[in-house]
């Protein structure tokens, strides 16, 4: 549970997520060592991989009412999520083979290098903890709508 009120929490949401200026950048992890601390392990910018940009809007990032809504937050979920699919490029060499797997996603503010703000484990649908390996001529990595839930609360 939160220190702050759902108003606290919609304002966060929509001013970190919602506020249209810029954008976020989505980068693929293969080890998180202390996510409080940013102590993660970013796919190598080798073999086409490269970060994803989500711009900071509205009809790219859900209000705290639910997935797939694009107003001003009212909800007392105190999370959002992606409202559009995210793909990463085609991976031209293997970018998490077996012995470094995908376990999550990290929210940076520039494109290449920045700040990490969140990192985000990789689930499956019941919640449970999954990998991903990731190799040369795979299908681009995909996340669709809603796959990325980021919560404040």
């Amino acid at each position: 549970m939160s220190d702050a009120t759902n108003y606290a929490e919609n304002q966060l949401i929509d001013t970190l997520f919602r506020g249209g200026s810029g954008n976020w950048y989505v980068g693929l992890l293969t080890a998180i060592t202390a996510a409080e601390t940013g102590a993660v392990t970013e796919v190598a910018s080798a073999g086409g991989y490269a970060r994803v940009a989500i711009p900071k809007t509205t009809d790219a990032w859900a209000g705290t009412q639910g997935a797939g809504t694009t107003g001003a937050s009212s909800g007392t979920s105190g999370q959002t999520s992606n409202n559009a699919a995210i793909t990463f490029p085609a991976p031209t060499t293997d970018w998490a083979p077996a012995s470094a797997p995908l376990v999550g996603l990290g929210l940076w503010d520039a494109p290449a290098g920045g700040n990490l703000w969140f990192v985000h484990q990789l689930t499956n649908s019941s919640g449970t903890v999954v990998s991903r390996t990731v190799l040369a001529g795979d299908d681009p990595p995909f996340f669709a709508p809603s796959a990325l839930t980021m919560t404040l609360a």
